[in-house]
């Protein structure tokens, strides 16, 4: 299990923002969670926890997005 009761501000200006708007393969990532670092996919997965916790383990503790990517045909919200 992880704890994810850490906050954490993350800017629309981020590196992982503007990579996560560009993104042209996220099909790929249809109905998962995805992690995002920089500019790159860390991990992946169903388990958002499970996501996470690989993710952080990759990026050597920097705090990594952590979006859910919907199905094909869903719409995707972003709450602010």
């Amino acid at each position: 299990m992880v704890c994810m009761n850490k906050k954490v501000s993350i800017s629309m200006n981020s590196p992982e923002s503007k990579f996560l708007e560009e993104m042209e393969d996220k099909d790929q990532y249809s109905g998962l969670w995805i992690a995002i670092s920089g500019d790159r996919v860390v991990a992946s997965g169903k388990n958002s926890g499970d996501v996470y916790a690989k993710a952080v383990k990759h990026t050597k503790g920097k705090v990594p997005l952590l979006v859910a990517i919907p199905d094909k045909g869903e719409e995707q919200t972003l709450i602010l």
